[in-house]
C-alpha cells in the first residue's frame, strides 16, 4: 500500500472524512457510486485490512485514521490486538518493521501450541529460540513445553517490551 504523501495533512483529511469508532466515513461524495456518509473502503479478504483508492492510489484506512489523529505517519502502524480490521485509534500504535514483527500471533504451523518453543529430537528436550536484532537467543534443555513457554514469555517481555506477543 502507498504511504500517503505530505499534501494529505491532518486538516485536509478531516475535511474529507469523519472518524467514528474505528471506521472512516466520507463527508463528501467522491464518485457516483460513493455517497457522503458511506463507510470508506472494503475489507481485503486476503489480508483483512480495510482498503480504498484515493487520488489514484491504494491505501489502508488505518493509515488515514492514524494521520487524522496524530498528524504524522510512522514507518509502520501496528494493530495492538493483531486484528487488521480493528482500526480503533486506541488499537493503533507507531512501529518500525522490527517492532511490528514482534507483535505476531502464534504461527498456524506451530505444533506444540507455544510461540518460540521447539522440540529437539536429537537431544530429547524442548528449547526456546527467539530472534532479536538479527541474532537468535536460545535457551534450552526443558523437559516439557510448558516449562519452556514460561521462559519464552519472560524472554519476549525482556527483548520486546510492549510489543511482546505471547500467542
Amino acid at each position: 500500500m502507498a504511504k500517503p504523501n505530505f499534501t494529505l495533512s491532518k486538516e485536509y483529511l478531516h475535511e474529507l472524512f469523519e472518524y467514528r469508532d474505528g471506521e472512516l466515513y466520507w463527508k463528501i461524495s467522491p464518485a457516483n457510486c460513493i455517497k457522503s456518509g458511506d463507510i470508506v473502503g472494503c475489507i481485503d479478504k486476503t489480508s483483512g485490512y480495510r482498503r480504498f483508492s484515493f487520488q489514484n492510489k491504494n491505501y489502508n484506512t488505518h493509515q488515514f485514521i492514524f494521520l487524522m489523529h496524530y498528524g504524522f505517519l510512522p514507518e509502520m502502524i501496528d494493530h495492538i490486538d493483531c486484528n487488521p480490521s480493528n482500526n480503533k485509534i486506541e488499537n493503533l500504535r507507531p512501529a518500525d518493521r522490527y517492532t511490528n514483527q514482534q507483535n505476531r500471533k502464534l504461527d498456524e504451523k506451530n505444533s506444540c501450541g507455544y510461540k518460540n518453543v521447539t522440540w529437539r529430537a536429537n537431544r530429547g528436550k524442548w528449547y526456546v529460540r527467539i530472534k532479536a536484532n538479527g541474532k537468535y537467543v536460545t535457551k534450552g534443555g526443558f523437559d516439557n513445553p510448558e516449562e519452556a513457554n514460561i521462559v519464552a514469555s519472560k524472554l519476549r517481555e525482556q527483548l520486546f517490551g510492549e510489543f511482546a506477543n505471547h500467542g
